[in-house]
């Protein structure tokens, strides 16, 4: 769902006795979110040392940003890369780390995913991207919904406020409070 934000392995293959120095980051946007990743120093004792690292993905009206920032024992790879895949987006405006610093990035209109990578940030860092559309990128579905609604027994006004409010809503909570409002048979 929108908002959430989930952490794997960048290889699947890697060792269970280290932490992944590739780290895939899918982030869903169209909602706020946050996560908390913890990781200890794969020892396998209770009493490990343990590093948090926090996402928090903001998603505003024209930027979204994702703050990663890493506390505790150093227990991960100092020269971890992230992977960060946003989905759900229109193709953005701009993509840069906060400092200013621009990143490589890639758009794919297919999927409507941004996908980032970052390297060399030890502490954390925060991701800015710049949306002229920031609505959730999910219009594949429109053409379903339209045949779904052209088939409903309900007013062609009704029709078009419910089809208006799924294809322009920001996101899916308020799509569906919008659509609640309505009170559908």
């Amino acid at each position: 769902p929108a908002g959430s934000i989930l952490p794997l392995a960048g290889d699947y293959m890697t060792s269970h006795e280290a932490n992944p120095r590739v780290l895939e980051v899918r982030v869903y946007h169209g909602a706020n979110g946050s996560f908390t990743l913890v990781e200890d120093d794969c020892s396998g004792r209770r009493d490990a040392p343990v590093q948090n690292t926090r996402f928090v993905y903001t998603a505003g009206e024209k930027e979204a940003a994702l703050e990663v920032s890493r506390e505790g024992a150093r227990v991960a790879p100092e020269d971890r890369e992230y992977q960060v895949t946003i989905f759900g987006v229109y193709n953005p405006d701009d993509v840069w780390l906060e400092g200013g610093d621009q990143v490589q990035w890639q758009y794919n209109g297919d999927e409507k995913t941004i996908t980032v990578r970052i390297n060399g940030q030890p502490e954390g860092f925060v991701l800015h991207v710049a949306f002229s559309d920031s609505r959730i990128a999910c219009q594949e579905k429109l053409p379903q919904i339209y045949e779904i609604l052209q088939r409903a027994q309900i007013a062609y006004g009704t029709k078009d406020r419910v089809y208006d409010t799924i294809a322009w809503g920001r996101n899916i909570g308020a799509v569906l409070a919008e659509l609640t409002r309505m009170e559908l048979e």
